[in-house]
């Protein structure tokens, strides 16, 4: 059966890489999740870009409300991530149903892992929330389903030059991990958050326009809506 793309060829007969169709479009995007005591926020800016090209949209958010007490965050290939964020909705509603409460950041990074062992989707995945104690909590997500939770993790385009800025916050604390969790105020989560996007801006074209940010506290989820001039 003939391919609907055209097939180029060396002058041995081999497929040129070049030629290949490949669905995967990476469209840029950052992500910036930081756990408090008794709280997490999630921000991410709004621009899909394509080749350094804007030519997407300036608005999009890449964060996806999956309980009262849980968010989800994604950067990658957006088709990837559409269909991901659908097992997601159907494997929350079947928890829901079973256990009778909502799911938990725990259980849903748990899932993602077994997801993403058993298919690959050229996503990285950060979800932040409460956990089944009461405290916050960010479990980071790579694409081959590797998890980790940590205190603060940067996902995306800009997490190289958005790292220091965290770095920095934390200053010279002997127990380093730790100290950004334990004197955090969400004041000061969204302060450093907008500090980091305004940072990353000016240096990562992917990054840009808006940025958006989920505040998650044991009473639900906040959302707020800040410009990047």
């Amino acid at each position: 059966m003939d391919s609907f793309y055209p097939i180029n060829t060396d002058e041995n007969g081999t497929v040129t890489s070049a030629s290949i169709f490949n669905p995967h479009e990476y469209i840029g995007g950052t992500l910036v999740a930081i756990a408090g005591n008794d709280f997490a926020t999630i921000a991410c800016d709004t621009r899909l870009t394509n080749d350094f090209n804007i030519r997407k949209m300036r608005s999009q958010s890449k964060l996806f409300d999956v309980s009262p007490q849980t968010v989800l965050g994604s950067v990658g290939c957006w088709c990837d991530t559409l269909a991901l964020l659908s097992l997601v909705r159907s494997y929350s509603l079947k928890y829901e149903l079973d256990n009778l409460m909502p799911v938990c950041p725990d259980s849903l990074a748990s899932m993602l892992t077994r997801t993403k062992f058993t298919r690959q989707y050229f996503v990285s995945s950060v979800v932040a929330g409460i956990d089944s104690n009461g405290l916050g909590a960010v479990y980071f997500n790579d694409p081959s389903g590797n998890y980790l939770r940590l205190p603060y993790h940067i996902s995306g385009t800009g997490g190289r030059i958005i790292l220091p800025t965290l770095d920095w916050f934390e200053g010279n604390e002997e127990d380093q991990m730790n100290a950004i969790t334990t004197s955090l105020t969400v004041d000061k989560a969204v302060e450093i958050s907008m500090e980091a996007f305004r940072t990353a801006r000016d240096r990562d074209i992917f990054i840009g326009n808006c940025m958006f940010i989920n505040i998650i506290t044991r009473e639900g989820v906040q959302f707020k809506q800040l410009p990047l001039p």
